[in-house]
């Protein structure tokens, strides 16, 4: 069940850049990377305010995909959402070490 979850987080981290506005997603990624930082030894951590990012993103996934209507259940949300934040937030700085 676990590689399913894996395929299903794959592939919906692939389309997640895709649901929301340029605005919308740039301000994900800044609140993504604010929920975590790379200790001394590059190890990542996460910010104790990073449980309410996962739930603001878990939010803004049940909105845009229709959670009323699909099968989806607010825990495997929860799931994607809290391994959505890691990659989120190692993009954003990504992109802000590029921009300097």
């Amino acid at each position: 069940m676990n590689e399913y979850f894996e395929r299903i987080n794959d592939l919906l981290r692939g389309i997640f850049p895709n649901l929301f506005t340029e605005d919308e997603y740039l301000r994900i990624l800044s609140e993504a990377e604010s929920a975590i930082s790379i200790d001394e030894c590059g190890q990542l951590t996460y910010e104790s305010h990073s449980v309410a990012v996962q739930h603001m993103i878990r939010s803004l996934l049940a909105e845009r995909l229709g959670y009323d209507d699909m099968f989806l259940e607010d825990e495997i949300l929860e799931w994607f959402a809290g391994n959505l934040i890691a990659p989120l937030g190692q993009q954003a700085l990504a992109r802000r070490h590029q921009e300097n």
